[in-house]
């Protein structure tokens, strides 16, 4: 009796135990960060990607709807806040056209046409979060002076999925190149050396300035 006792201890004692862990377990991969990578890059069919991470989408009246891509979209791991360009104001292909932040890091975006800005989107004021949709996170809507030439410089369809494929490489040499403390790296990046979704918000000033002018265009 006092045998069947002890062994019934010891198996609750073991199911305790083996409880604990596999609850460790799941809370770890619950709360663990999206690695950076192909799948979790989404590209909208019909919508033109620029070199400084934005997208445009062709409209009525020639118009171009203008925002920016998921790629840096997950690098933030969204968007605290949007800082509208002016209405009515010329903006210039590759010149600085509005910002975004995230936990205080702000970064600068380039425009992927020349025109005028005929309207910019006030509700991603209110609600940064839209700025995820292409349907409803457009910034700006600019006039262009030449879409042919604006659109020659982007990528659609297979071709956008080409360019990110080797953007995501780029972007793991980036960080590679720029990581070199263990407590940083353990914050930025997955086994494998993969980026982590929000690992901009992690990046000290000057590699922030390194990732704008490598990725974003900004001179």
């Amino acid at each position: 009796m006092a045998a069947m006792i002890v062994l019934v201890m010891v198996a609750t004692i073991l199911l305790i135990e083996w409880l604990r862990r596999s609850r460790a377990e799941l809370t770890e991969k619950s709360i663990a960060p999206e690695a950076i990578s192909h799948d979790s890059i989404s590209l909208d069919e019909g919508v033109f990607y620029s070199p400084g991470h934005t997208w445009a989408a062709l409209g009525h009246g020639g118009s171009m709807s203008v925002g920016i891509d998921s790629f840096l979209r997950k690098l933030m791991d969204g968007v605290d806040e949007v800082y509208l360009p002016e209405m009515g104001s010329k903006i210039l292909k590759g010149q600085k056209f509005f910002e975004v932040s995230k936990s205080g890091k702000r970064l600068s975006v380039t425009s992927p046409v020349s025109g005028i800005v005929r309207a910019v989107n006030t509700d991603l004021q209110e609600s940064p979060v839209l700025v995820d949709s292409v349907e409803h996170g457009w910034v700006a809507r600019v006039q262009p002076e030449d879409i042919a030439g604006d659109l020659s410089g982007m990528t659609i369809g297979e071709r956008a999925r080409t360019w990110m494929s080797e953007e995501i490489g780029r972007l793991r040499d980036f960080f590679s190149g720029i990581v070199s403390q263990p407590a940083l790296a353990g914050q930025t990046l997955m086994d494998g050396g993969m980026p982590v979704a929000g690992v901009l918000t992690q990046l000290d000033d000057e590699s922030l300035s390194r990732f704008q002018e490598e990725f974003l265009k900004i001179r």
